[in-house]
């Protein structure tokens, strides 16, 4: 794609408001036109706290493709925000990975993530976007409750939701969905392309698509120069998540950090692994 059309798109005012209401609060990361891809500049991390202020980030680097961050901090002006404790809220997010080409498919998977959304009491507070070669299905943090966010921390409370979702979506769609996988990408630097971004390779913009029409979704709506876009995604309705995030929190519980992994084998799972070897080499003993 030429790149005075990447410009011309980044220079529309309605484009750039959309992808600042997504970006509020979070640190964001930049893929240039040229490839590189930027998390600070002058050892400040990227963000945007106004119009101007993002299309000068847009301007200064040759943006291609914007992302913001999952989590949502109380400040960022230095490296040092960057900091786990400086999180106020999370944002949930099942990562359905897919293709244009079978992006029927992707729906129906996205389908079946909002109607058990829906039976888990979740209905007002889902934003579903068209990423580039699959969906991404956020849940608002603004459905949160401010209790329920100071009583769990909140990148775990969202690692917990989606590894409940995907784990109960995952037996449905098993076998009949060829090419989907469902992904838990939730941790403390992973971001997200915001609405109205192009995609870092395809030549597609990223679309928020009503969850209440998700049937209606076309391929062609991605189309840079007619695409068509959900322009009320960021509505929410306050406590709404509240009853899932204490349902996953109990069952998945936070995540398992590198700190906590285990490095060697339990003593139960060291016994059998040394019983197989033990047998097979008794097996060759006899076969010799």
């Amino acid at each position: 794609m030429e790149k005075n059309l990447i410009v011309e798109h980044y220079n529309k005012e309605s484009v750039l408001e959309e992808i600042l209401n997504f970006s509020k609060d979070k640190w964001l990361a930049i893929v240039t036109q040229d490839g590189f891809f930027r998390r600070y500049y002058k050892h400040r991390p990227l963000k945007a706290s106004s119009l101007a202020e993002l299309k000068e980030l847009i301007a200064m680097l040759r943006a291609r493709s914007i992302f913001a961050s999952v989590n949502l901090y109380n400040r960022l002006e230095t490296v040092e925000d960057i900091d786990p404790r400086n999180v106020y809220a999370s944002t949930p997010t099942i990562d359905i990975d897919g293709s244009l080409e079978n992006w029927k498919s992707t729906i129906q998977v996205t389908k079946e993530i909002i109607h058990e959304l829906n039976d888990l009491g979740v209905s007002k507070s889902i934003i579903v976007k068209w990423s580039g070669n699959g969906c991404h299905v956020h849940l608002n943090h603004k459905g949160f409750s401010k209790e329920i966010l100071l009583k769990y921390n909140p990148v775990d409370l969202a690692y917990a939701i989606v590894e409940l979702i995907i784990k109960r979506i995952e037996p449905k769609i098993f076998g009949e969905n060829k090419g989907i996988k469902l992904e838990n990408k939730i941790d403390d630097k992973r971001v997200f392309t915001c609405p109205l971004s192009f995609h870092r390779e395809l030549d597609v913009v990223c679309v928020c698509i009503d969850p209440e029409k998700i049937d209606d979704f076309d391929i062609s709506w991605v189309e840079p120069n007619s695409f068509n876009h959900y322009k009320f995604w960021d509505i929410a309705e306050y406590g709404e998540l509240d009853g899932l995030a204490e349902l996953a929190y109990n069952e998945i519980g936070p995540r398992r950090t590198k700190r906590y992994r285990r490095k060697y084998l339990k003593v139960d799972e060291q016994i059998m692994r040394t019983f197989k070897r033990f047998s097979s080499m008794t097996d060759l003993d006899q076969k010799t």
